[in-house]
């Protein structure tokens, strides 16, 4: 959007639709069905009013099993519900951003840092060549020396 390709931005807009719908109609399934088969709050809720009446269901196999079930489908319900909630903030937010750059461009500015070398030595291959070693040897004692130059 803010580099001004406003006309191909459905190319990313499809499929992130797409990926939105599928996802967040995944989510309200999983937390908000009444089917224990599907739904972690629903699966929990079984599970612990067997608790509650002292009875063990499959696949659990003792009390301390179903207590790790009805643990399990509460933090599994949880994140579903807050990861579900994150990807409709940063779509909201997404779209606000993109909304007002298309109603005043003058506002939006594009800002990158300025390009640095890295200085970090690293192999060619999973394995260090011997030129590769030594090379990395300079860079350590140069380094170190470096600071230690500059210390009082």
């Amino acid at each position: 959007m803010k580099s001004g390709r406003l006309k191909w931005a459905w190319i990313t807009g499809v499929p992130l639709a797409w990926d939105a719908t599928v996802t967040l109609t995944a989510s309200w399934q999983k937390v908000f069905s009444s089917d224990p088969k599907v739904g972690f709050f629903k699966q929990r809720q079984v599970f612990q009013d067997a608790i509650d009446r002292g009875e063990v269901l499959p696949p659990a196999k003792t009390m301390d099993d179903m207590h790790t079930v009805v643990t399990n489908s509460t933090v599994d319900g949880v994140l579903s519900a807050v990861l579900a909630l994150l990807i409709v903030v940063v779509i909201a937010d997404a779209t606000r951003v993109c909304v007002r750059h298309v109603r005043r461009p003058a506002l939006s500015t594009l800002s990158e840092a300025p390009y640095v070398e890295s200085k970090i030595i690293a192999p060619a291959g999973m394995i260090a060549t011997k030129e590769e070693k030594e090379e990395e040897r300079r860079a350590v004692t140069s380094a170190s020396s470096g600071a230690s130059a500059g210390a009082p």
